[in-house]
């Protein structure tokens, strides 16, 4: 499972997704952005992959030097345009369409297409890459059709069996694939036959779930969608799995308790796991990651620290100070995490800085394979070093950056209740309110020297609390300038 939400799944629910969510109240019409406040397996090989090594961003090995800082640069090979990438083992996998291929050097290599099996629905759209490179690629796709969107598996390489939840329509997600040797498992839901776990590759293998019985679950605590003679006791919001072969699910214990896991170190009856003493509440749809070995990480959300598995023992790992926007696991399974400016590689029990983030945006995936940060922010990216906007002494262009600006703002929006605070701070006619455009748009004030700015932050945080103003040494270009008035008398 990667850093990525899938957003095809539970179409009728209404369901508010906050582990990487970022928008602010809108304040008398002015929107800014929320506050950062077993069975055996086969072990992944190592084969290389086809992604390009040139330009590479960031070592994958501890850096001694120091800390670049990272742009965002489009990659489009061939003039085709690309809107994430797909890290599977042995290649760096992407999507146009139907089509399927891999990174080659800055080329795609295409080799193989979904067939298309929603014609009645709108057609298809693949939605997730899986599995490895050359003979086990799997994709998951759905319909185009909301109403029906019959979340679905298919193999596109290899020999597997294609498999649909809810065909015909209904609420439904695919919680997780997994692989097992020469097994490849599918967890998926649906509204009225409940949890399944399916052999798509390979041989059969039973994973049995408690029931609510033999967990200990009340009469009246279930609620038993699949209308089933023994409810099971842990519906899964979640499935994965070790490289080794240790299978997990997530979920509430009997509904109303507190967060679980159930966990299969072989496949057979399982055992639950009480997350209670790191996980408040089970988010809606929490990340499995695989480690190396007997390994795993438990993302939740934003704040709450991640969950480590080792070798049949759960622990957590230290908080970031800043919430978490993405997390994932890079090609050699080692795990990091991007806060928004900053992206940390978790080492020996510590979070290492290896990346700064000039500008930003909002990723809806960010993967690092082969050296290079690659990234899905309105169209495919990777991530090259390249200049920052940090303070440093001497700086020409001192700038106070105040927050981005929600798209749902029109273009000639005036931000009143900025320029209310804003006027009364005791230079106002020595500052220049302007919004500009940065991987987004932005919201900042150019202050003629260090100390005016410094002075500016905090009047900021003084008045507009929710805000976390920085001071910058950047010069926008084109920007568009508001006007600011001292605060009558």
């Amino acid at each position: 499972m990667r850093s990525r939400c899938l957003a095809w799944l539970l179409p009728l629910c209404m369901i508010v997704v906050g582990a990487s969510a970022c928008s602010r109240k809108n304040e008398q019409a002015e929107v800014t952005p929320q506050k950062e406040t077993p069975a055996v397996a086969e072990a992944p090989s190592s084969a290389p992959s086809g992604a390009p090594s040139a330009g590479r961003a960031v070592d994958p090995t501890p850096a001694t030097k120091a800390i670049p800082t990272l742009v965002l640069e489009r990659f489009s090979p061939e003039g085709v345009s690309l809107s994430n990438v797909y890290p599977i083992e042995g290649a760096l996998a992407v999507v146009d369409g139907l089509r399927v291929g891999r990174l080659v050097g800055e080329k795609v290599e295409w080799f193989a297409t979904l067939p298309e099996m929603n014609q009645w629905l709108g057609g298809s759209s693949i939605r997730d890459v899986l599995g490895a490179w050359p003979d086990a690629v799997d994709v998951l796709y759905t319909s185009n059709n909301g109403r029906a969107l019959q979340p679905s598996y298919f193999p596109l390489t290899g020999k597997g069996v294609q498999h649909t939840l809810a065909p015909g329509g209904g609420n439904a997600d695919v919680l997780g694939v997994v692989r097992l040797g020469k097994t490849t498992l599918l967890g998926g839901w649906t509204h009225f036959a409940g949890f399944e776990i399916k052999a798509v590759r390979g041989p059969g293998v039973s994973f049995k779930l408690q029931t609510g019985a033999e967990a200990g679950c009340k009469e009246g605590e279930l609620e038993n969608f699949a209308r089933s003679e023994e409810p099971i006791a842990v519906m899964p919001v979640a499935f994965g799995s070790t490289p080794q072969g240790t299978v997990m699910t997530l979920g509430t214990l009997c509904d109303k308790r507190g967060p679980v896991a159930e966990v299969w170190d072989k496949p057979g009856k399982s055992r639950l796991v009480d997350l209670g003493p790191w996980v408040k509440e089970m988010s809606y749809r929490p990340q499995i990651l695989q480690g190396t070995g007997d390994e795993l990480w438990i993302h939740t959300d934003s704040i709450t620290p991640i969950v480590h598995y080792l070798n049949g023992t759960f622990s957590a790992l230290p908080k970031l100070d800043k919430p978490m926007k993405n997390v994932f696991v890079s090609q050699q399974r080692q795990l990091h995490v991007n806060d928004g400016h900053t992206i940390h590689r978790h080492e020996d029990g510590t979070w290492v800085p290896v990346a700064h983030l000039a500008w930003p945006p909002e990723f809806w995936s960010i993967d690092l394979h082969e050296g290079t940060f690659w990234v899905s922010a309105g169209g495919l990216h990777r991530l090259r070093e390249g200049k920052g906007v940090a303070f440093e002494e001497g700086c020409a262009t001192p700038f106070v950056f105040l927050y981005d600006v929600s798209s749902k703002n029109p273009a000639d929006f005036t931000f009143p209740t900025t320029r209310k605070a804003l006027a009364t701070f005791p230079s106002v006619s020595e500052l220049r309110l302007v919004e500009f455009q940065e991987n987004g748009r932005r919201l900042g004030v150019t202050v003629p020297s260090k100390e005016q700015g410094e002075a500016l932050i905090a009047h900021v945080e003084a008045t507009m609390k929710d805000e976390a103003p920085r001071l910058l040494c950047y010069e926008p270009q084109k920007p568009r300038v508001i006007e600011l008035a001292p605060k009558s008398k």
